[in-house]
């Protein structure tokens, strides 16, 4: 392994345990995902953060449940609305309400009242006390609450793109878009690549999507990092061959809507001019 590896300390943090690295790689420093959090601001909190933790809570406590994205992210908009305004979890009866208070125009009493009716059964409560533990334990106190709530999903998700690289630097590194057609000739000299895609695309068990960053080159392949391997009981190292990833890349840049195996925003961390 040649870049300063440093494993994400929650399930939601990979983008910033990312850029951890490659700030630790090319200043020296020593930051981790929370330190990065920390000087970032706070960490943002959207409803579709919650998406497959969720899912995930769901299918431990009732495999045989649909999973209905649309309830919990209504869900998910009252828990963000409550923990903004109050800095504490909400209860199911208060999350509920908090949608009510921020329902966008279309969702009137019908809507709340669906959202009731689906949480109403012992199993859906049971979900979402487990679910709210797991929120408490695995991301709040980590982060020691230092926590942006946007119940909107309004503002720029850090999963899209790697912010506020030049401000942790000091100015001293920046992003540029990865703009090759395919990886054939990438080199580490280039920049740090980093990129999102599922677990699942790398035959990696998985519920949701995730940051990887390339350590290095060998032969055919590319060898990925996994921030979050100690989840899944396998090492840090993902070998991909490269074939695999410029299609990835090639279904990016296609704009047709075709459901298609695809990285999100390749960039590449590196050294300002």
């Amino acid at each position: 392994m040649d870049l300063p590896f440093k494993p994400q300390s929650t399930p939601f943090t990979c983008v910033q345990a990312i850029r951890a690295i490659a700030l630790n790689h090319y200043l020296g420093t020593d930051y981790d995902d929370i330190a990065v959090v920390k000087a970032q601001g706070g960490y943002l909190l959207q409803p579709t953060t919650f998406n497959a933790l969720h899912e995930k809570v769901l299918m431990d406590i009732d495999p045989s449940a649909k999973y209905e994205p649309a309830a919990h992210y209504k869900l998910s908009m009252g828990i963000l609305k409550f923990l903004g305004d109050n800095g504490s979890l909400p209860s199911l009866e208060e999350a509920i309400r908090g949608f009510a208070e921020v329902a966008p125009e279309g969702h009137g009493e019908r809507s709340i009242a669906e959202l009731e009716e689906r949480m109403s059964s012992e199993d859906m409560q049971r979900f979402y006390r487990e679910f709210t533990s797991r929120v408490h334990d695995q991301l709040l106190v980590p982060l020691n609450y230092n926590v942006v709530c946007d119940h909107t999903d309004s503002k720029p998700r850090d999963s899209d793109t790697i912010t506020n690289i030049s401000k942790l630097s000091g100015n001293k590194l920046t992003v540029s878009p990865y703009e090759d057609d395919s990886f054939d000739s990438y080199t580490t000299e280039q920049g740090l690549l980093v990129f999102g895609a599922s677990r699942y695309h790398f035959n990696l068990p998985t519920l949701g999507s995730h940051q990887w960053i390339v350590d290095r080159k060998e032969g055919e392949s590319l060898v990925l990092l996994d921030v979050n391997h100690h989840a899944y009981e396998h090492g840090p190292e993902v070998t991909v061959p490269i074939t695999l990833l410029n299609q990835m890349l090639a279904n990016f840049r296609d704009d047709d809507d075709n459901p298609r195996v695809i990285m999100r925003h390749p960039v590449l961390i590196h050294p300002k001019n």
